[in-house]
């Protein structure tokens, strides 16, 4: 973590390590020849340098992204709506969180998940503007259950099940196809970071052109000074989108002091 000669206020204003971090979440497997995209994504990081002004409380960061399936004709104007936007709250709409008696070998069929398995997940408008958008993700908390597709208990970031059309879950940690490639990957199943899913470039822009969707991801971000007592903490958001094969990058934050 940056700023080990810094002040907490000077450290706390300045957002280049959110936006290292930001952009290390769409780099995921770059080092193998791999280009994937989150969907959602997970990671915190805690200062491990302690400073006499620390309250019991070291610095922290935290990012977390979300993403939301958008028909393309409105792509432009939720873009233009998300970008002046603070996610602080979590007031967006989110996937589903789905509990006890769910099998990971069997989502998002089979009878633990109903009799014709977890419908897709319905289109809905967040507050403040009219337009329709699909989280692209969903929950699942199997740690209370017994799970025999798999050798441990998991709770795990799965993709709706509108994503997963024949596809079947590898016992790993992620989706593959019929010829066994990995379209689908939640890296902390197998004990890797950052928590969440990430689906493979190419897959999800064969998905997108076959539906006439564009995608749209919301970053929330906070500081955490050591001094909370007297440092306000950085509250940062963000959006980027995916459109017409493009991906794009909001030029600035909406940052907040709290």
């Amino acid at each position: 973590m940056s700023g080990h000669s810094e002040s907490d206020e000077e450290w706390v204003v300045d957002t280049d390590d959110i936006y290292r971090i930001e952009d290390s979440l769409w780099s995921l497997r770059a080092a193998q020849g791999e280009a994937w995209y989150p969907l959602e994504a997970n990671v915190a990081f805690v200062d491990s340098n302690e400073r006499p002004d620390d309250k019991g409380f070291r610095r922290q960061v935290w990012v977390q992204v979300r993403s939301y399936l958008v028909p393309t004709g409105d792509f432009q104007r939720l873009w233009n709506w998300a970008r002046s936007k603070n996610f602080m709250g979590r007031w967006m709409p989110e996937g589903w969180t789905i509990g006890d008696n769910v099998f990971l070998g069997e989502y998002p069929g089979g009878i633990s998940l109903g009799d014709k398995g977890l419908p897709d997940r319905a289109a809905v408008s967040p507050d403040g503007i009219r337009c329709a958008i699909i989280p692209t993700t969903h929950d699942v908390h199997a740690e209370f259950t017994e799970d025999s597709s798999t050798a441990h208990r998991y709770a795990l970031n799965v993709p709706v099940p509108q994503l997963l059309a024949g596809l079947h879950w590898n016992g790993r940690g992620g989706y593959v196809n019929d010829s066994g490639e990995l379209l689908f990957l939640d890296p902390s199943a197998e004990g890797g970071s950052p928590s969440g899913c990430f689906v493979r470039k190419e897959h999800m822009q064969s998905y997108l052109d076959r539906t006439g969707m564009s995608l749209v991801w919301t970053v929330l971000a906070e500081k955490l000074p050591g001094n909370y007592e007297v440092v306000r903490r950085l509250d940062y958001s963000h959006i980027r989108g995916l459109h017409e094969g493009t991906v794009r990058v909001a030029r600035d934050p909406v940052l907040a002091r709290s």
